[in-house]
């Protein structure tokens, strides 16, 4: 599953700087892997996440995320974070969930930080039943999330 969406988050990337010229979001991907350092980021806005679709997130499984950052001005960034974590108490399902966060700049050097949630459930996949359809499906659901994100940002912005 990470190594589809790895591909896919790149692949999705580069249609956006066709789309989008760099001068005016200068895009950016980081992702993340259940073995790497930060995997444990966002872990509130994923348990958050988890609450408002009513289905526990089990925080000691193995997790990672995606994000695609886009930086409007110099002082204002949003972060489209995909995370991918374990669904309920089985072991063998995770969910593919999103947010988005908002980072501000502030004229005293802080930063202030504001999430909003993107209201779609999660997507749910079988560890043992990772093929075909269900790739394709997972493919849609991450390009409908980056569309959503997208469409708040530019409401946002405007």
């Amino acid at each position: 599953i990470f190594e589809h969406l790895h591909v896919l988050i790149n692949d999705i990337k580069t249609e956006l700087f066709q789309l989008i010229p760099y001068e005016k979001a200068r895009i950016k991907v980081e992702c993340v892997f259940p073995d790497q350092e930060k995997f444990y980021y966002h872990t509130h806005q994923i348990a958050e996440y988890a609450t408002n679709h009513n289905y526990y997130f089990n925080r000691y499984l193995p997790r990672g995320w995606f994000k695609v950052s886009f930086n409007v001005s110099h002082d204002k960034k949003y972060d489209l974070v995909i995370s991918v974590h374990h669904y309920g108490f089985d072991d063998s399902v995770v969910a593919i969930g999103s947010f988005l966060e908002f980072t501000e700049n502030m004229k005293q050097s802080n930063e202030e930080k504001t999430t909003i949630p993107i209201n779609i459930k999660p997507f749910t996949i079988s560890l043992e039943g990772v093929v075909g359809t269900r790739l394709i499906n997972l493919t849609q659901y991450v390009r409908d999330l980056v569309k959503l994100g997208l469409t708040i940002i530019a409401n946002e912005i405007i």
